[in-house]
């Protein structure tokens, strides 16, 4: 039975989180550093997948522990145990699927206009593991993101009035108590932890699915200030979907399952977005700047079933400058920098700076490859991009820095990501 069937919710925008905006932010690292120039050629198909090395063995953990056999006790215990050998660290993973059609080029007036059709589908997963102190304000959290309002002040109000011990089902006893009428919410799925505890092992896991489609405009021509002007333009549907849940051990092991499963009903929102572009080129010299995922109007939304959006789909600020210089033996090297900034989380958090060395290049850059090294403000990350016709392979490492090890008491730990793409 999926986790929060039936609940229907109107959860207040901006009450996304710190596991949220997490998840945003490790993510727009992984998009910009995957192209951080924006120009360098579309793929007709491309997956990619980035996770901890970890993330499936916390997962398999996590059902064997609601597995295990024994009294009420011993279920318990272990359950706890595994969330306090995991406490103090995060889990990461993220697919994408990417598909793009070219359509015929044209030039007007000396603006040359490169059309395209493109859309992408990307899933991600972020669980925070820590341990922390259960309070009124902390406890409805173990709802589900999208529990309603009345649900939620019912359980603030028996939280102080100590209506409901440790271990009972909290949505039967609010039924009891005549709080809520029986047959609307879900039974069976959360249970009130041990207020007594100085610090509760918990987990809190978020969910975030988003598909795109629509055509893309790149263009170029311009000429002024002794170089070319051009860029981008995009006009596409942009649809999301993400779900938040805290569980400590009496969720988990009554809810096998409980780490990744989401709710019947969705908030699923679709929007239409517009990407905005602005570039400039003069010899080696290329520098952009604009905003991508700018929110035009909302087409639809499921808030009545589903609620609304954790994290409203906030514009991306990109800015970027890159030179270019030929070495030796045909080898070449890029020197970037830039920024990419959410309101979700602080300017210093997207700062970069890197290198692309290409050890070769034939064929208009279809047979080569390149190294890429990139510094943020907690890791380092490291890549081989390999280019075999029409092949594109790559494989990304991105590991914490010697001075951000741990961030707001959780440790950083080392992300892989792999890309497999056909390009023109």
């Amino acid at each position: 039975m999926a986790l929060c069937t039936g609940l229907l919710a109107v959860f207040q925008a901006g009450a996304a989180g710190p596991v949220a905006d997490r998840f945003r932010l490790l993510s727009d690292r992984f998009a910009v550093f995957e192209d951080p120039s924006l120009f360098r050629g579309s793929s007709v198909l491309e997956l990619s997948a980035a996770a901890n090395r970890n993330t499936l063995d916390v997962i398999d953990e996590a059902t064997r522990a609601a597995q295990v056999r024994g009294t009420d006790e011993e279920r318990l215990q272990a359950a706890q145990e595994f969330l306090r050998r995991r406490s103090g660290t995060e889990q990461f993973a993220q697919a994408s699927l990417g598909l793009g059609a070219p359509l015929p080029s044209f030039r007007v007036r000396g603006w040359g206009f490169a059309p395209r059709l493109a859309a992408r589908v990307d899933g991600g997963l972020l669980l925070d593991m820590r341990s922390e102190r259960i309070s009124a304000d902390t406890i409805v959290d173990f709802l589900g993101s999208n529990a309603p309002p009345d649900l939620r002040e019912a359980l603030r109000r028996r939280w102080d009035d100590d209506s409901i011990q440790e271990g009972q089902d909290i949505i039967r006893r609010l039924v009891e108590l005549g709080d809520i009428s029986p047959g609307i919410y879900p039974t069976g799925l959360y249970f009130m932890p041990n207020k007594d505890d100085t610090l509760t092992p918990v987990v809190e896991s978020y969910m975030n699915v988003a598909a795109r489609a629509g055509p893309v405009l790149d263009f170029s021509g311009g000429r002024g200030l002794g170089g070319r002007f051009g860029g981008r333009f995009a006009l596409y549907g942009l649809g999301r979907a993400d779900f938040r849940l805290k569980a400590d051990g009496q969720t988990i092991y009554r809810n096998e399952g409980v780490l990744t499963d989401l709710p019947d009903e969705l908030n699923k929102t679709v929007f239409l977005a517009a990407d905005v572009i602005a570039r400039y080129r003069r010899r080696g010299l290329h520098v952009f700047g604009g905003v991508e995922e700018l929110a035009v109007s909302t087409l639809s939304d499921n808030e009545e079933k589903g609620g609304a959006l954790l994290h409203e789909p906030g514009a991306l600020l990109r800015l970027h400058g890159e030179q270019f210089f030929r070495l030796v033996a045909g080898m070449r090297l890029w020197l970037f920098s830039g920024l990419h900034k959410r309101t979700s989380y602080e300017t210093g958090d997207g700062l970069y700076g890197g290198a692309d060395l290409s050890l070769a290049s034939l064929w208009g850059d279809r047979l080569g490859i390149t190294f890429r090294g990139m510094a943020d403000e907690e890791s380092l990350t490291f890549a081989s991009l390999l280019r075999l016709g029409f092949l594109k392979l790559d494989y990304v490492l991105k590991r914490p820095s010697s001075s951000a090890k741990e961030k707001d008491g959780t440790k950083v730990s080392a992300l892989h990501s792999v890309r497999l793409g056909l390009f023109f």
